[in-house]
């Protein structure tokens, strides 16, 4: 049966990198944009002095978020990202040509303290700002030199960032799904269950878990070989995810145990489907002169419980049914 077990969540896994890479920018931002705060103030910009400092701020506060696992996406997009755009434009303003090495580097900053899917369109707003400051302060021949090498950085990096997407989306694939059934895995299953407590306490909604085995699966294995015990896995996540509704999730907890949450789901509904579920399996041709026959135990969210107590409540169902002669539900 499933035992409650510290995991990895999918929105860990999908911002660990974001986290990352934002802590890198911003630490080493930081650090070099200091020294030219300090520099700016001597040679009496002080306003390129007092904007520097405080994008400086920006950073230390991003970096020491990312140090402790946050990332504050609001932070980003309106403080950091603006930063880049206006000192980008201010530089070119102030400085010159001398300036125009500058946002290159923002354009790299950008892609890795954004979402890839924010980052591209920020990426061609931050283009057409510092394009237009370019033609205001670059002569010509090194205007066009400026927007071509900088379409040129934009694109390579847009291309690279697109391709880490992918194998990061690709992989967190892999670690969410049993490769079997393609069911969800237990990875997820923690934080999917805190995320149906959070909906059901924010909107006053019901929310249903059905854990699911198959009854005597080891003497499947035994009389028909592995092979057929896999056939039946196969078989019987399909059939789950047919009868299921498109808001319930399903997960596939252990050898032969499956899990179902059903949000916006009363007791009585969760029971409904159970037990058509454990009605149609029997009628599955699955293994030929054999009747495949689960068991399964129905738990109804209550306000005080954990994801761990919804989980050990339906297992300890699961176990009752199974005690009481399997081919049965318990709610």
């Amino acid at each position: 049966m499933f035992r409650t077990q510290p995991a990895q969540n999918s929105t860990e896994f999908k911002s660990d990198f974001l986290i990352r890479s934002t802590f890198g920018v911003s630490l080493v931002s930081s650090l070099l944009l200091f020294p030219l705060c300090i520099n700016s103030f001597i040679d009496g910009r002080n306003f390129d002095g007092a904007f520097g400092l405080f994008t400086c701020c920006l950073f230390v506060i991003n970096a020491i978020a990312c140090h402790r696992g946050r990332y504050f996406y609001w932070l980003n997009i309106v403080g950091v990202v603006p930063a880049f755009i206006l000192g980008s434009a201010n530089g070119l303003f102030s400085l010159g040509v001398m300036g125009s090495y500058w946002p290159a580097l923002c354009l790299f900053g950008i892609y890795f303290i954004l979402p890839f899917k924010v980052a591209k369109f920020v990426n061609v707003i931050f283009l057409i700002i510092i394009f237009a400051a370019a033609y205001h302060t670059l002569e010509n021949e090194m205007f066009f030199r400026f927007i071509v090498s900088l379409t040129a950085v934009s694109f390579f990096i847009f291309l690279s960032m697109k391709e880490v997407t992918y194998s990061q989306n690709v992989l967190k694939k892999q670690a969410m799904t049993d490769p079997l059934t393609g069911a969800l895995n237990r990875v997820d299953l923690p934080q999917s269950l805190q995320n149906a407590i959070d909906e059901c306490k924010k909107y006053q909604t019901d929310a249903t878990l059905c854990v699911l085995d198959i009854d005597h699966f080891k003497r499947i294995n035994d009389e028909y070989g592995h092979d057929m015990g896999d056939k039946v896995l196969v078989d019987l996540s399909k059939h789950i995810q047919s009868l299921i509704s498109s808001k319930d999730t399903l997960f596939r907890v252990g050898g032969e145990e499956f899990v179902i949450l059903m949000r916006n789901t009363s007791l009585l509904e969760g029971k409904l489907t159970a037990d058509a579920l454990r009605d149609t399996i029997k009628s599955l041709n699955m293994l030929e002169n054999k009747v495949i026959t689960v068991s399964i135990g129905v738990t109804q969210l209550k306000p005080e419980y954990t994801w761990k107590q919804w989980m050990k409540q339906s297992d300890e169902k699961l176990y009752f049914a199974k005690e009481e002669g399997r081919d049965r539900i318990v709610a």
